[in-house]
């Protein structure tokens, strides 16, 4: 049995500001490990070892976008004036 933190779907969706079902959503797709600690034909009980969640966030980082090049102010169309 390891002896490193875990952490309960309800307190990961407390700290990263998100519904329950997300973060529970997240571990059904296989995107963030978790462990079920309920018996056999209960409902599931996860519970997300702090590692597997550093190394979740750093997937779903985003990186800094390049700043972006000026554009172009656009053409008007020279309409002559009939008056």
């Amino acid at each position: 049995m390891s002896a490193r933190q875990k952490l309960t779907p309800n307190q990961l969706r407390k700290a990263w500001g998100v519904a329950r079902e997300t973060v529970v959503r997240w571990i059904r797709s296989g995107e963030l490990p978790a462990i079920n600690v309920a018996a056999p034909g209960r409902q599931p009980r996860y519970l997300i070892d702090v590692e597997d969640i550093r190394a979740f966030e750093l997937r779903r980082r985003v990186a800094h976008a390049p700043e972006a090049t000026p554009r172009k102010p656009r053409q008007t169309l020279k309409i002559p004036d009939y008056f």
